[in-house]
């Protein structure tokens, strides 16, 4: 399961990547409509592809609730990691943890 939610979650980042450079409206779209891959392949056990359009089955009619919820966890993740460098940066203050603190961000999804 575990390589499968990895090469999901890349493909998953390649098109909403892909969406967002196009305009900011169907990274967003693609953003709330595969948004749930993980969540699929948890529970369903389903594979790569699966996964994606089963994700889409489960926000159709429900997009602006999903993807509110998507916006709100990221922007909720982002102030605790934000607030976790602060919070390295003033107790520790030393170079070092600037360097360690910036680290924060790629380990909070693991």
């Amino acid at each position: 399961m575990f390589p499968t939610i990895i090469v999901a979650t890349i493909l998953y980042t390649v098109l909403t990547t892909f969406g967002l450079a196009l305009l900011v409206i169907p990274g967003l779209i693609i953003y709330a409509y595969l948004g749930l891959f993980a969540q699929t392949i948890a529970f369903e056990n389903k594979g790569i592809v699966k996964s994606l359009m089963r994700s889409r089955q489960l926000v159709i009619g429900s997009f602006w609730r999903i993807l509110g919820l998507l916006l709100l966890i990221i922007i909720a993740s982002n102030v605790l990691i934000v607030g976790a460098e602060i919070l390295f940066l003033f107790m520790l203050g030393t170079p070092i943890f600037w360097w360690i603190s910036s680290l924060i961000p790629y380990f909070t999804f693991l």
